[in-house]
């Protein structure tokens, strides 16, 4: 169970990345994305990966542009 000051923030988050997923991964529109959610020690640990054409280099997360990934980005970071 998570209380709804993480499963919120999670939510969001898993969201923002799955839909980056389906809309920018795939070229031909067919591919795999896997989710993997789960407690690490005192904390836990989402991943979303997909085996699409990979993120532009010169993405710097820290300093992020677009809406949905400083959403990311600030939600990861509290």
């Amino acid at each position: 169970m998570l209380n709804i000051e993480t499963s919120i923030p999670c939510g969001l988050i898993y969201s923002e990345l799955l839909s980056n997923s389906i809309k920018h991964a795939f070229i031909d529109k067919k591919g795999k994305i896997k989710v993997q959610f789960k407690r690490v020690d005192d904390g836990l640990e989402l991943r979303v990966s997909d085996n699409g054409i990979g993120l532009p280099q010169k993405i710097d997360f820290l300093k992020a542009d677009t809406l949905g990934l400083q959403l990311i980005t600030s939600l990861v970071n509290r």
